[in-house]
């Protein structure tokens, strides 16, 4: 890893200041012209087949004496396009579909993401824009009324995608600056694929506006695709998609993987936390749907992820085997559960 190079103060108003490092925080000299030089840059260096990045960017904003952090710059181009749609061809339409999506509540008016969605062939669609503003936004008025409408939504996304496994997490709606979905659709390093912002969430979008999903509510649409997948999935996902509900114990819903592709649920932001089998959150939550309050121990440590019970003098219990990368059972739990079902 390259050393950060500081710049060093030379006004001679700053003599006081000798050998200490500038500070890169605040407005600073050229800061109001930074647009103007990203526009710049941008005109100068890239088209639909030459794609620039923040760090190009940003390379040439220090050349001009402007410091920049990444996400002013993906800002400064946002801004930039939409002023281009709204003083372009049907500025009127674009202006007052950009005000609406900017009023998302929580979006906070960054709606790269959308523009990205409705680009193609590196022109601008204002109905698909229309389209997934209102699509997305009734996903989140669906998501925000409770925690297991998040669920399903995590369930539905994670049948369509393996978003996840670029930074190992799902991201949450929150407001955290690395783990919330409102990152998720900004950041290019976070979720930007193919071309798009918060790409899964694409996807997603994409499969509820066919014909065939378009006029189901999105509580409906979700549930619809989760039943579909579940014909054919035979991973962890599977236990997941059965119930959501499972993924309350992954508060930052984090995913890590281990040796033989075992995958576990965070609790926390960092796998030195605990970490769910998902098998095993599956498998308490049925025992406790009927009053059987197993065993359950979530360490990666010793001993390892298993889940145990007694009834009428047996004793079940499902214990992950690091060493042959399969799960050890004792006892028929499925026939256990269908008998008190």
């Amino acid at each position: 890893m390259e050393d950060i190079q500081y710049k060093i103060f030379y006004r001679k108003a700053d003599k006081h200041l000798n050998g200490k490092i500038e500070a890169k925080h605040g407005k600073r000299n050229n800061h109001k012209m930074k647009p103007y030089f990203v526009l710049q840059y941008l005109l100068k260096n890239s088209d639909e087949n030459h794609a620039k990045s923040a760090y190009d960017i940003m390379g040439y904003l220090e050349e001009n004496g402007i410091v920049a952090e990444r996400r002013s710059v993906y800002r400064d181009i946002e801004e930039i396009n939409k002023a281009k749609l709204i003083t372009g061809k049907n500025g009127e339409e674009w202006a007052s579909a950009i005000k609406k999506a900017e009023n998302n509540y929580y979006l906070w008016g960054q709606i790269r993401c959308i523009l990205s969605w409705s680009k193609y062939n590196n022109e601008y669609d204002l109905e698909k824009f229309k389209s997934y503003e209102c699509k997305l936004t009734e996903l989140f008025d669906f998501v925000k009324s409770n925690n297991g409408n998040a669920n399903l939504f995590y369930a539905a996304i994670i049948s369509v995608s393996d978003y996840w496994k670029k930074n190992n997490r799902m991201y949450i709606f929150n407001n955290n600056r690395d783990y919330s979905i409102k990152r998720y659709l900004r950041d290019e390093e976070a979720g930007k694929e193919n071309g798009y912002y918060g790409n899964a969430i694409k996807e997603l979008v994409d499969k509820w506006l066919t014909s065939e999903n378009n006029n189901k509510t999105v509580e409906d649409y979700f549930k619809y695709i989760i039943q579909v997948k579940l014909k054919t999935e035979t991973s962890w996902k599977k236990f997941i998609l059965l119930d959501p509900s499972i993924l309350d114990d992954s508060s930052w819903k984090t995913i890590f993987v281990k040796e033989h592709n075992h995958v576990f649920l965070g609790k926390n932001k960092t796998k030195d936390s605990h970490c769910f089998d998902p098998c095993l959150l599956f498998l308490r939550k049925k025992l406790e749907k009927k009053g059987v309050e197993p065993i359950f121990n979530d360490s990666l440590g010793e001993p390892p992820n298993y889940l145990e019970f007694s009834s009428e003098n047996k004793t079940y219990s499902v214990k992950w085997d690091s060493n042959s990368g399969r799960y050890e059972v004792n006892g028929d739990i499925s026939k256990f559960l269908n008998k008190y079902s």
